[in-house]
């Protein structure tokens, strides 16, 4: 790969462009940030295995456990656990023989996760060149069948609408910047911006490498559209040249110390031939034993918000971005979420997907069609619906909609 230094072309854009901080747009909180510089005998040829382990990490606080554990055993999980992941990833990935091949961070990503999560996750690999580079450097060519547990889609080659859709759907990617057939640099998702600058648009990832992408946590560049891909602003325009992103299929069949791994019921003592209708007791004679209570999610929306602007063709009419958070509050995870967006009566409907336990989903939807500028209604009345159809069993069935307004003066841009 070409050697960058990202300091003059990034710096003067991001002068202009401001951070994806500072402006409206979608971010991650809590995904660990975490370089080659904190991971243990780490070189910069280690920016794939600490994309891979950061990914693991926020899976494992969304409700996977089982892709990070206690690995330096001080007693919680956080961000040096995500370092010695990345330490243990680095041998299979390569990264001590120099900057880690696609396929290779594909394979172990693969392995690891389907040995921990049999058939609940597949792996969406945004780069059409990927069979080719994977018979290239494994040596054999790409057999989805050969990674048991598991399944992959190959997609088009990365885009901004990609990187925002699964920031939206809360599921960072490993983004590889480089040249094709050629070795990348990586990062991981975690913010984008919805107003376009001049250069370009604003994003924001986690940096892996301060010598690669400059100092600071976070590396904040810019997208920009190219005629053959899209491209990140470095000391030149990088292609986006992968992304991989793991998805959640189905939930799994059961977690250490959940009901399938607990001891089975005590014998109950027999019946009593003496008494009728005695049917047995476990150890306390006449006393019914105590339902288990039954877990439910609990889905409401906060954090409504919203945009407009008029639409770049002759029609001049009112597009409407509606933004806001699903949470599911309740005990157990809710599948096949579904979102209803609502904007003066115009509507569409969003798939979430699984949204487990405790945690949150971002929903934005930019594309609501409402009709001519001069027959528009101020301000434009908004909602948002988690499960519109009652499809979910919850524990509240009466705080799944919130409604808000989008005054005149709130224009996207």
């Amino acid at each position: 790969m070409r050697r960058t230094t990202p300091w003059m072309l990034l710096l003067a854009l991001l002068v202009l462009a401001g951070s994806v901080s500072a402006q409206e747009g979608i971010e991650l909180e809590g995904l660990h940030l975490v370089s080659w510089e904190d991971v243990p005998g780490g070189t910069p040829s280690f920016t794939g295995p600490v994309s891979a382990a950061i990914l693991m990490a926020w899976h494992a606080e969304h409700g996977y456990s089982l892709l990070l554990s206690d690995l330096n055993g001080s007693g919680r999980i956080d961000e040096p656990d995500t370092a010695e992941l990345a330490a243990q990833f680095a041998g299979p990935m390569q990264a001590y023989e120099g900057p880690v091949w696609d396929p290779r961070l594909v394979d172990v990503l693969a392995t690891y996760v389907a040995e921990r999560y049999p058939d609940v996750f597949e792996i969406w690999i945004y780069d059409p060149s990927f069979p080719e580079e994977f018979r290239q450097h494994m040596g054999r060519p790409f057999e989805p069948a050969s990674y048991p547990g598991i399944g992959f889609q190959i997609l088009e080659k990365p885009t901004r609408e990609a990187y925002v859709e699964h920031l939206e759907r809360e599921r960072p990617g490993v983004a590889g910047a480089g040249f094709e057939m050629d070795r990348n640099r990586f990062a991981v998702s975690r913010s984008a911006a919805l107003r376009e600058q001049p250069d370009g648009w604003p994003v924001g990832l986690a940096n892996t490498s301060h010598e690669a992408f400059g100092p600071g946590a976070v590396w904040d560049t810019l997208l920009r559209e190219e005629p053959e891909h899209w491209a990140f602003a470095l000391d030149e325009w990088v292609p986006f040249e992968t992304l991989v992103v793991l998805i959640p299929v189905r939930q799994p069949e059961s977690e250490p110390g959940e009901p399938q791994d607990k001891p089975q019921d005590p014998p109950q003592d027999p019946p009593d031939p003496e008494t009728p209708g005695d049917p047995g007791t476990p150890g306390d004679p006449g006393t019914p034993s105590d339902p288990t209570p039954t877990l439910l999610p609990n889905l409401w929306v906060t954090d409504m918000g919203g945009c407009w602007n008029i639409s770049k063709d002759a029609r001049e009419h009112v597009i409407a971005t509606v933004t806001g958070k699903v949470h599911n509050g309740g005990q157990a995870t809710a599948t096949n979420v579904e979102v209803l967006v609502l904007a003066n009566g115009v509507s569409a409907t969003l798939t979430i997907g699984i949204l487990p336990a405790g945690s949150f989903a971002g929903v934005i939807f930019r594309d609501l069609d409402l009709g001519p500028y001069d027959t528009m209604s101020w301000p434009i009345q908004t909602s948002i619906t988690a499960d519109p159809n009652d499809r979910i069993v919850e524990g509240d069935e009466t705080n799944n909609s919130t409604n808000s307004a989008i005054p005149k003066s709130s224009q996207c841009n």
